[in-house]
């Protein structure tokens, strides 16, 4: 087992020499790491189908293609973030500036998780990079080839004391969280979110947690159904509905549901192509999504390999279904309906702050009120998972769904402390505030201060 105080400690060294804090170090590291990805583009699709038999498709655009188009977003721009912004100071405090800058917390730990085994590693550490800090990275033992690839990838392209990488299972995720790093990134799980904090809070380490939920898609008359269900269905089969934002549960006009299903299975008959659709990750997560099918009232699907870990994708009954009670990560949809659009809050918040919503409809003031009146992390109207891809926008949670947010210049901020340093120029106090403290400067103060 590797000493894990004493990399900290060869980062803690690193890092206050400064060098990581200069803007033309910064961008050659994110450059340098974009032309290893490039490099190993191959060997990161192959064990991105070794371990998820992710198309090749997928693993470009939601994986490889999705880090690079990051990396280049963030080098235009990061001269930019990093500039420090001068403000006058309030009248009151005549003679004075402020200037406020983005620091960099310092060594900053990256747990991710199997599902974009690729991208959500990289992805946070392309942010910690960008705003001047040293990371450890653990990759997640769930995914084993990709987390090789991201060990040599990261072993060739930076120097351990600056970026290192270690590979293990929970004990050593449950040691590095326990370490005397500056933050923690961690994407996952709400109950193992939950450990990371609590183990966070006993050194008052700052964390950012990308965890998950049930997030609903409601349809409702309004909506154009065959688009409705394409885009449903695209959300859920997409790396075999193992996305943190994937489309958790239907919520549907009880008029609409016989239709909604009659399209839903045409449309899978089309999207379903052996080679173009992932598998479940390992025989642990393959039988917990299983494990309750034969209890369910199944409308479509229902079929699995265990051998290839294969589900089909699957229509339930959600009412008093078991797939309601937990965050389903597979490709199963439980299918609620309503017959008064008034019950689909309550429906929603029997299971708070979803990671995402979906919202199919062309009524713009219902579409109003749900944005408003619900609490979620981020949500599409008339489409589905399409608000992650963009790295102009911050992408995170809420609550049980995640604490945070990073992509673009959100991620640049997430590893940053936001810093204020106030500049006296004129070296003369215009008027004493010390004490004692006389009536003519309480009564000037309150007339300043109101």
């Amino acid at each position: 087992m590797e000493d894990i105080d004493k990399i900290v400690l060869y980062q803690r060294n690193y890092f206050k020499t400064m060098k990581t804090q200069d803007y033309n170090f910064r961008k050659h590291q994110l450059e340098i790491l974009y032309q290893k990805i490039k490099y190993y583009q191959k060997e990161i699709e192959q064990a991105l189908y070794s371990d998820l038999k992710k198309p090749v498709f997928e693993a470009y655009s939601t994986e490889i293609g999705f880090v690079l188009n990051s990396i280049r977003f963030i080098q235009k721009n990061l001269k930019k973030w990093m500039k420090p912004h001068k403000k006058l100071s309030p009248y009151y405090l005549f003679g004075s500036y402020d200037t406020v800058t983005y620091r960099p917390l310092g060594i900053s730990l990256i747990i991710g998780p199997f599902n974009y085994p690729f991208q959500l590693v990289m992805e946070p550490l392309i942010g910690a990079i960008a705003s001047g800090n040293c990371a450890i990275v653990k990759p997640s033992e769930n995914a084993p080839s990709t987390a090789k690839i991201i060990k040599l990838i990261i072993d060739e392209t930076f120097a351990s004391e600056y970026i290192y990488c270690i590979l293990g299972d929970s004990i050593i995720t449950a040691s590095l969280t326990h370490s005397s790093v500056d933050h923690i990134f961690f994407t996952g799980s709400i109950e193992v979110g939950k450990k990371v904090m609590m183990a966070a809070s006993e050194q008052l380490i700052p964390v950012t947690l990308e965890l998950g939920g049930k997030s609903p898609a409601i349809i409702d008359d309004s909506a154009v159904l065959k688009d409705a269900v394409e885009k449903i269905a695209w959300g859920k089969i997409l790396n075999a509905g193992q996305t943190c934002i994937a489309p958790d549960y239907l919520i549907i006009a009880e008029n609409l549901k016989d239709e909604f299903i009659k399209l839903w299975k045409v449309t899978i008959e089309k999207f379903l192509c052996k080679d173009d659709y992932g598998r479940i990750v390992n025989e642990k997560h393959f039988n917990r999504l299983i494990k309750y099918l034969n209890e369910e009232q199944i409308y479509a699907g229902g079929n699995y390999n265990k051998d290839d870990l294969w589900i089909q994708p699957t229509l339930v009954n959600g009412d008093k279904s078991n797939y309601m009670v937990e965050e389903i990560f597979g490709p199963i949809l439980p299918i609620v309906t309503y017959n008064n659009r008034d019950e689909v809050v309550d429906i929603i918040e029997k299971h708070p702050f979803p990671l995402a919503m979906y919202i199919f409809s062309n009524d713009k003031h219902y579409i109003n009120f749900l944005t408003k009146r619900l609490s979620f992390g981020g949500a599409c109207i008339n489409d589905c998972i399409s608000h992650l891809i963009s790295s102009k926008v911050p992408f995170g949670g809420i609550r049980y769904s995640g604490i945070g947010r990073y992509h673009g210049k959100d991620s640049f901020i997430a590893f940053s402390h936001k810093q204020t340093i106030h500049h006296r120029v004129i070296k003369r106090d215009i008027i004493s505030l010390y004490p004692p403290y006389s009536k003519y400067i309480y009564k000037l103060v309150k007339k300043v201060l109101r």
